[in-house]
């Protein structure tokens, strides 16, 4: 432990946040791996989105609808979009190893995705439009994966501490709210 805090102390603010951030990381592994245990091996992640579905049912308004479309819509178009574009501007400006980074993130993050819904087979709700299995999303994983790596890619650039924890809680606001509108 001392090691640890040490190492934090040389680093100034960046280990402390590098630190902040390997333990989000385990903790965010750790709920999701436990979530993935409980949708195979149990039933009660089932009742647990029935639970929680007809709860929000209860708040379901055309505003809150209209809302929440908005945000599964820049997880679709937008993680399109800004995959394109950040893999061109780390191309034209030579940044080779970003550009791979972008590029490696994203398809692990999609073989990832297929990897575990292969795995869990768990079907989607009956009223979903498309097909495949419905566990984990697609569309939330690669908003995740995108928008998380351009807050990282947008840090690198940004030197002033208050700047830099302001766009890490927006990101992680945006990645918040795709997820919860899936």
């Amino acid at each position: 432990m001392r090691k640890i805090t040490h190492s934090i102390k040389i680093a100034g603010s960046t280990g402390i946040f590098l630190s902040i951030g390997f333990v989000l990381t385990i903790i965010g592994s750790w709920l999701f791996f436990g979530m993935l245990i409980g949708v195979v091996f149990t039933h009660q992640i089932n009742m647990l989105d029935i639970e929680i579905s007809n709860f929000l049912n209860r708040f379901r308004t055309p505003q809150l609808t209209a809302f929440f479309q908005d945000f599964t819509d820049v997880g679709s178009w937008g993680v399109a979009i800004i995959g394109f574009i950040v893999a061109v501007l780390c191309l034209a400006y030579r940044k080779w190893f970003l550009s791979s980074l972008w590029i490696t993130s994203l398809i692990g993050g999609y073989a990832l995705n297929i990897f575990i819904k292969s795995l869990v087979q768990r079907p989607r709700p009956t009223e979903a439009l498309i097909s495949g299995y419905g566990f984990p999303s697609g569309h939330a994983m690669m908003s995740t994966v995108a928008y998380g790596m351009l807050c990282y890619y947008i840090l690198l650039f940004i030197n002033n501490q208050f700047e830099r924890v302001t766009i890490t809680c927006l990101f992680t606001g945006l990645i918040l709210l795709i997820g919860f509108s899936r």
